[in-house]
């Protein structure tokens, strides 16, 4: 099965994001101390969504075919 690796970034700083969460449609993990996180799963079809509290949410419809790496750079709330 491939395999999917998720690098989130703070947009600002470049530097990568603990405990962000990432889901995968039903398939949940979070980022480590690097901002990386990493899913296995069936290939086909599936939504991206990545949340953390003080950045904007991003959700992408991707499609997993092979081993694959995303880089996501997500930007502060301005509250």
């Amino acid at each position: 099965m491939p395999e999917l690796v998720v690098k989130v970034l703070d947009y600002d700083t470049g530097k990568g994001l603990f405990g962000v969460l990432v889901a995968l449609d039903s398939y949940v993990t979070g980022t480590d101390h690097t901002g990386i996180a990493r899913i296995v799963v069936p290939a086909g079809r599936y939504t991206l969504r990545i949340r953390s509290p003080f950045y904007e949410p991003v959700t992408e419809d991707i499609n997993i075919t092979r081993d694959m790496t995303i880089t996501v750079k997500l930007r502060k709330l301005h509250l």
